[in-house]
């Protein structure tokens, strides 16, 4: 009679520890590359929300001769709370001016939480947008204390 050798297959522990140690250092790369993103994608739907509403209130201005009230905001279309991560609010100069601010201000369903993207819209500049999120982009300056 013959033994038949029958030959194990399968993993060793040291191969498998070897395939964990590269996962966790995959992931140590991955996960604040990926929060990075997540932030600066944020940032931007903050001012293209808020840039989306620019021509609304230009065309508010030219209607009325003043910048829209705080309470006016439903006025140039849209809402406080038109995006799931913050909220939009009027500032203007002063009553009957045509200058003022509109805000963007993150809230806690976002990474940037109580950051902010103002769009200021002044005499001598028209249109100026800053943010404080501590995210560089192009359309959008970031702010200095």
């Amino acid at each position: 009679m013959y033994k038949r050798r029958h030959q194990q297959s399968g993993f060793t522990l040291v191969e498998l520890l070897i395939v964990v140690a590269i996962i966790g250092i995959l992931s140590a790369v991955a996960v604040p590359a990926y929060q990075n993103h997540t932030k600066k994608s944020e940032a931007t739907v903050g001012v293209s929300t808020a840039g989306a509403l620019l021509t609304n209130i230009d065309l508010y201005i030219q209607d009325n001769s003043s910048f829209p009230a705080t309470a006016d905001i439903s006025d140039i279309g849209a809402s406080t709370d038109m995006s799931p991560i913050g909220t939009l609010a009027l500032v203007p100069e002063s009553d009957d001016s045509e200058y003022g601010e509109l805000t963007f201000t993150f809230n806690a369903n976002s990474s940037l939480a109580t950051k902010i993207v103002t769009f200021t819209k002044s005499e001598d500049d028209g249109w100026k947008c800053e943010q404080d999120t501590g995210i560089t982009l192009k359309s959008c300056a970031e702010s200095t204390p």
